[in-house]
């Protein structure tokens, strides 16, 4: 390699495009595993939204019904 007094060989040019095609496999890679993990973790919060939010529901119309229980034995 270029020791900075000689100038670059064909050789140091054709070791140092290697590298470089090396690392853009190495960032691909990384790029890859980055955007599994983010679509993983996007989906486990959309999971545990769902499921708050049903739970919400659910406690909601457990109430709604308990009211018409109410006003249904009122009525009677």
């Amino acid at each position: 390699m270029d020791n900075g007094h000689e100038p670059a060989t064909k050789a140091d040019l054709a070791a140092l495009k290697g590298d470089v095609a090396a690392l853009k496999g190495d960032l691909n890679t990384l790029e890859q595993r980055l955007t599994e993990s983010l679509t993983e973790t996007i989906r486990d919060s959309e999971t545990h939204l769902l499921k708050s939010f049903y739970g919400f529901t659910e406690s909601v119309s457990a109430r709604f019904r308990a009211a018409d229980d109410n006003d249904a034995n009122l009525k009677k």
